[in-house]
This record gives structure tokens, C-alpha cells and sequence, in this order.
């Protein structure tokens, strides 16, 4: 047991291989207990069977291979941990298969549950670059929390995702949280959703949204004028994003629905609406 894991694993291998950095970053929890199978070479490194700790609450299980005569020294990781409390969510489980470098990580899955009933997974790479972690991975997410779960991943949603929910999406990213390229596609709030481009502090991305109720969609993205367009049935959008979260331009509208189509944009900037608007045939029974 230790109150330290990184110094203790830093004991078994040489400190090139940052066993556990790219993964935990620092130590997770003040109080750590490990038990298991070791057996060490001047090649090798083999911890089996493992059983451990992390704090009160957290346990974790698995094994690790340390190749000491490899060009680069690699932690080969294969870990479940249950329990684990982080930025204010609860992981009931995760699990960890991957290596390890001191220039960072190949994840073949990183994959788990959250609060119970959320899920994701993830693979793809995470290289330690100064200033900022690089990573270029595979995603795929199922909640009912997005905007709690990017907030304690310190990952800005693009607009005007903030104020949605539900969320059950897959997709690519690569970069860092500064600056980055990502695709997503799937189901946010019951919406049909296809994005792609590149966000940061401030986003560029091409939209496309499909729901079965054209009022849903247009009030999310600032529009309250489904009314205007006959009946409030099924609708296709598309156009493009430039901002952040809070105040950004929704340019290159097109939304079909019904028999005419709603063409313009809107700019949204510190709660208040711009708009600018066409449409061929207006409905004023509403």
C-alpha cells in the first residue's frame, strides 16, 4: 500500500515509460493499495493478478507489462477500475486497454459507464506535446447529461449544443482542447444531427439537422418561426456555425419544411437575436 502510486510504480520501470501518466495523470487518490503477482527481468516487468484501491471507494484490477528493452520503454495496460469519483461524476466502471510510452498512449479501448446509466467509449491515440496533450481518437457517447459531462472533462461543446441534453452520438476528434477538428453524428435531444469542422475557444462547423417536429428544431437554434411555415411537420436543416457556447452566426440557412423552404441566417450575441430571413410562402393563420 502506498499513499503515492506514481513514486512506487516509478520504482519498477524506467521513468521514460510514464506508466500511468497519459492515462491518470496524477496520482488519483491519496490512499492506494495493490496487491498481485510480480515478476521482474532486466527485459521485463509483470505485474498479474492484480487487486487494488484508489481512496475509500474505488478498486481496480487487471495487469501491466513494463518492456524495458524496447528502443522507447512501454507500459502495455490492461485495467478495470469500478467506483472511480472524478470532477464531480461517479464511474461505475471503466476499462483501460493500452500501452503506454513517455510520449503518451494508443488506447485499443478506453470504454465505461457514468452515474450508472450513461455510457462511452473511446480508442485512437493521446501523445504528451508541450503546451497541450494531443489526441486523436474515436468516440462514441450515450447520455442523458452531455453538457454535465463535458463540463467535468473541461471540454467546450460547440453552440448551441450547451443547452441540450440527451445526447447519443459517435464521431472523431483530433487535436487538443485548444484547438481541434471533429466530426459527430447521431441523436441529440431526439434531433438527427451530422457536424463537422474545427472549434476551440471559437467554432467553425457545417450543420445538418433532421427532426420530425420543425418547431423543435428552430426554437433550439433561436428561430421561433415554425408557426410561419405552414404545419409544424418534419424539417432538414443545414448551414454553418462560426462562435462560441454563448454568441455566434448560424449563416447559409436552408431549412425545408413543408413546401417552403426558410433561407438566411441569424446571429446570436449576449442573449439577444438577429435575424435575416426569407421565405417563399408564409402562413399568418398562426
Amino acid at each position: 500500500s502506498s499513499a503515492d502510486l506514481g513514486a512506487r510504480v516509478g520504482m519498477l520501470a524506467p521513468a521514460e515509460a510514464s506508466a500511468f501518466a497519459p492515462f491518470i495523470g496524477k496520482n488519483p487518490a491519496s490512499k492506494t493499495t495493490l496487491t498481485g503477482k510480480l515478476d521482474v527481468s532486466s527485459a521485463r516487468i509483470t505485474l498479474s493478478d492484480i487487486n487494488g484501491t484508489l481512496g475509500d471507494t474505488a478498486a481496480f484490477q487487471g495487469s501491466a507489462n513494463v518492456d524495458r528493452a524496447a528502443p522507447e520503454p512501454a507500459v502495455d495496460l490492461d485495467v478495470t477500475v469500478k467506483n472511480l469519483t472524478h470532477n464531480g461524476l461517479t464511474f461505475p466502471e471503466i476499462r483501460l486497454k493500452g500501452r503506454s510510452t513517455k510520449g503518451g498512449a494508443d488506447l485499443q479501448n478506453l470504454s465505461g459507464t457514468i452515474s450508472g446509466k450513461d455510457s462511452f467509449v473511446l480508442s485512437g491515440s493521446v501523445k504528451n506535446v508541450e503546451p497541450n496533450t494531443q489526441f486523436d481518437l474515436a468516440y462514441a457517447v450515450k447520455t442523458d447529461g452531455l453538457k454535465n459531462i463535458a463540463q467535468a472533462l473541461k471540454f467546450p461543446l460547440p453552440p448551441p449544443f450547451p443547452s441540450w441534453k440527451n445526447a447519443d452520438i459517435k464521431g472523431t476528434i483530433k487535436g487538443d482542447v485548444q484547438q481541434h477538428s471533429f466530426t459527430m453524428e447521431g441523436h441529440v435531444d431526439e434531433k438527427e444531427v451530422s457536424l463537422s469542422g474545427s472549434g476551440g475557444g471559437e467554432y467553425r462547423l457545417d450543420l445538418h439537422l433532421r427532426h420530425s417536429n420543425a418547431a423543435s428544431v428552430l426554437d433550439a437554434l433561436g428561430l421561433p418561426v415554425a408557426g410561419l411555415l405552414g404545419e409544424n411537420g418534419p424539417v432538414d436543416l443545414s448551414g454553418t456555425i462560426q462562435g462560441s457556447g454563448e454568441n455566434y452566426i448560424l449563416d447559409k440557412i436552408r431549412a425545408q419544411a413543408g413546401a417552403s423552404p426558410l433561407l438566411g441566417s441569424l446571429e446570436k450575441k449576449d442573449s439577444r437575436y438577429l435575424a435575416g430571413l426569407t421565405v417563399d410562402k408564409i402562413n399568418l393563420d398562426q
